[in-house]
């Protein structure tokens, strides 16, 4: 059992077990992004390069999902950005590991060196009603009563979407025309960034990853990365009798509409069966079976579809 079977159960059976059971022709930025970012945080090596290279690699072969124009620069826009988020998590530090399963758990939290299991989710915005989402979600609650203790929320803005870029500090500067130099916020008593300071994209910018962070810590912006304690809920054994009634669930393929688009992954892979023509079989639109090392990454919580 792990936290993401739970979670994806609850939003929608059916792509919960036809993600077990199939791997789509291509993946969507956010799961591309959770993969390079896992990639980053729990290589030996460098954790930049990690990251970039994982994204790029999914982003040629299965190919992100995503049409049109530029689908290169895009992929480009990704792979920097969740080589930098996992520069920034780490700090410097050694590789994150994963916290040991259980004979009953298979967690998807962290150790990033100081023994507590730690969650990291990428968002948009982060505030109270989004950590209260989070924070009750089988995400979360699965994970602390299953390792029953506390857990560190680790939540990254990276800025909301336009035109299929992330638009924040770690995508994002503001370069003056003549210095050269970059900015990110104003800061206190400043004017704010006069019509002369240019929009330039992390992918198009020449300075190096850590000047790129030192200057986002100047201007005040590793406020981006927000850390909350969740402590473990009152009567835990209400929460594990429920997961395991659920567990006699997981193979069903009751379809749910509220699963066709999610916060954690994207756009559902399935639409196209649920929705096409076609008989509801993933087969005939092209996906294919698992192999048993997707099925791997799945039980570990690395999001691959």
């Amino acid at each position: 059992m792990n936290s993401e079977r739970l979670a994806g159960h609850e939003l929608c059976p059916r792509k919960s077990t036809w993600s077990e059971r199939y791997v789509g022709f291509r993946i969507s930025l956010t799961a591309a992004l959770y993969s390079a970012v896992d990639a980053g945080l729990t290589t030996e090596l460098d954790p930049e390069k990690a990251a970039q290279d994982a994204l790029l690699t999914v982003a040629a072969k299965p190919g992100l999902d995503i049409e049109g124009e530029g689908v290169y620069g895009i992929a480009m826009h990704y792979a920097r950005l969740s080589a930098i988020v996992s520069v920034a998590l780490r700090s410097g530090g050694p590789a994150w590991k994963r916290i040991p399963d259980t004979e009953s758990w298979t967690s998807a939290c962290y150790d990033s060196g100081d023994g507590q299991p730690r969650r990291v989710v990428l968002v948009d915005h982060w505030g109270a009603s989004r950590q209260a989402v989070e924070a009750t979600s089988w995400r979360t609650i699965g994970e602390l009563v299953s390792l029953e203790r506390p857990i560190l929320l680790t939540a990254v803005e990276i800025g909301t979407t336009r035109l299929r870029k992330r638009i924040s500090p770690w995508t994002r500067a503001y370069r003056h025309p003549r210095n050269k130099v970059c900015r990110f916020r104003k800061r206190d008593g400043e004017e704010s960034f006069g019509g002369d300071w240019e929009p330039v994209w992390r992918e198009d910018c020449e300075l190096k990853t850590k000047d790129w962070l030192d200057l986002m810590a100047k201007d005040g912006c590793m406020d981006a990365i927000k850390t909350s304690r969740i402590a473990v809920p009152q009567r835990p054994e209400r929460y594990l009798a429920e997961m395991k009634r659920l567990s006699g669930e997981l193979d069903s393929e009751a379809m749910r509409l509220a699963g066709c688009n999610d916060r954690m992954s994207g756009a559902c892979p399935f639409q196209v069966v649920c929705h096409g023509a076609k008989d509801s079989d993933p087969l005939r639109y092209n996906f294919k079976l698992r192999s048993s090392s997707d099925i791997h990454d799945l039980a570990c919580g690395i999001h691959g579809t």
